[in-house]
């Protein structure tokens, strides 16, 4: 149905449509040709007649015109089915309701093609962020949710400053948006675990205020910048640690070729010396190697779900024989229901076989070692393991520096018992993977406890 037109129009253009039915009547008034009381009949009667007349056309016109307005700002046209007398109005009526089906044609099809380019850009691995004039993210990648928090909407509707406080990476994407040309910044994010990322950032030529003015990809360079760093470490590690052991088998290779070349005696205790610290170097080796795999991933939590229970008790069997050569017995005592974690097996197990080897080392003959798998009472969404000994306990002092690199509370010891210095230092990274605490606890006197608060799998 046509629009009713507002009355103000309506009488505006019945009298102007009057003008010359009045002009007439004046005309004919002058001359007699009508008398004063029909000619005022019938200057009432023109405009009243106009209104009728035209009241549907100017509906019509009305709403074609609320039509215009609204495609000219993208907005629905509500265009009217009836198409009239077929007459000009008509052919303008029909002529917008296929613009409007053909613009909204567009739209979807617009619509869709948007909809491909972001499941696309789902699909990357690397961040994206496209960010407005005004400094909000207009679109989040998966891999942007995941990494800057999808909760409360995600990203996406924020400012990025909110999001992303690295001044770098914010002066970057001013630059960019403002002409400035693609740059690349290297930054680094706070977190349990320290990541670093290369942010390349771009600016977008929009043709509106709305419009994306910038787009920024992170590259996550972690694994990178960890590689250069433990390839340094290493080095100086080995080349520290190793100096002693070689240094040894060296001279007992001299002496071996030299005044001991015809003492069997001798000989035999040399060859028995060089075994003993070529098997120290190798299992240094070994704990470098394991330890630097280890940082490596460090960044990246493990997704397995995995019974912690079974591990412990697994691993604790492994080492029954180990502790029985000291008259030592574990004892493991589980919890019931336990939920699983999200865990690396091998890693997990190498974490209770340092623990426990420790245990077996440092504890007294003939004395039990205690493990417990329960859930944790100060936090209702992580699993505590603990692993306690009965021996001579290690001094209050020396409890925070004790994953450290090669920190010994008593290196002579350390070293008759096997030990590398690393064994602890290995156990806070695979705890620091798995985004969960250690904890260290002792009496001198009494023996040691140390306790993994590991957070249980809630997926």
């Amino acid at each position: 149905m046509p629009e009713t037109p507002s009355t103000g129009r309506l009488i505006a253009a019945a009298a102007l449509v009057s003008v010359p039915v009045w002009t007439v009547l004046l005309v004919l008034l002058a001359f007699g040709g009508v008398t004063p009381g029909a000619a005022a009949v019938l200057a009432l009667a023109a405009p009243a007649g106009a209104a009728l007349v035209l009241r549907r056309p100017l509906g019509r016109i009305a709403g074609l015109t609320r039509s215009v307005g609204r495609l000219a700002g993208g907005e629905p046209a509500r265009l009217s089915d009836d198409a009239g007398d077929g007459g000009p109005l008509g052919e303008l009526n029909a002529a917008l309701r296929r613009f409007e089906r053909t613009r909204l044609a567009d739209q979807a099809s617009v619509g869709e093609r948007l909809e491909a380019a972001e499941r696309m850009l789902d699909a990357l691995p690397d961040p994206l962020l496209r960010i407005d004039h005004q400094d909000r993210i207009r679109f989040a990648n998966k891999a942007a949710e995941d990494l800057l928090g999808s909760g409360d909407g995600g990203p996406q509707g924020r400012q990025l400053a909110t999001v992303l406080r690295q001044p770098e990476v914010l002066e970057a994407v001013a630059e960019a948006a403002h002409g400035g040309g693609a740059r690349t910044v290297t930054f680094a994010m706070a977190g349990q675990i320290e990541r670093r990322f290369e942010a390349w950032v771009d600016g977008v030529v929009g043709p509106g205020e709305g419009e994306v003015r910038a787009v920024l990809v992170l590259r996550d360079s972690t694994a990178a910048h960890r590689t250069e760093r433990l390839h340094a470490d290493f080095i100086a590690n080995v080349s520290h640690e190793l100096r002693m052991p070689l240094s040894t088998l060296v001279g007992f290779i001299e002496m071996l070729l030299g005044p001991a070349r015809d003492d069997p005696p001798a000989r035999t205790r040399f060859l028995a010396l060089m075994q003993t610290q070529a098997g120290r170097m190798a299992r240094l080796v070994d704990d470098l190697l394991s330890l630097s795999r280890i940082e490596l991933e460090e960044h990246t939590p493990p997704r397995e779900r995995i019974d912690l229970a079974d591990v412990v008790r697994q691993t604790a069997d492994l080492l029954t024989l180990e502790a029985s050569r000291k008259d030592m017995t574990i004892e493991v005592a589980v919890a019931p229901d336990l939920p699983p974690v999200r865990g690396d097996p091998d890693q997990l197990t190498q974490l209770f076989q340092n623990l426990i080897d420790n245990a077996i080392k440092y504890g007294r003959a003939g004395t039990p070692i205690r493990i417990a798998v329960a859930p944790d009472p100060a936090a209702p969404h992580r699993i505590v393991a603990t692993v306690a000994n009965a021996g001579e306990g290690i001094p209050r002092e020396h409890l925070p520096r004790l994953t450290e690199r090669f920190y010994r509370v008593d290196t002579a010891r350390s070293r008759e018992l096997g030990g590398t210095g690393l064994g602890l230092a290995i156990v806070k990274h695979i705890v620091s993977r798995h985004r969960g605490r250690l904890r260290a606890d002792s009496t001198p006197g009494e023996g040691t406890t140390f306790a993994v608060h590991l957070p249980v799998d809630e997926t």
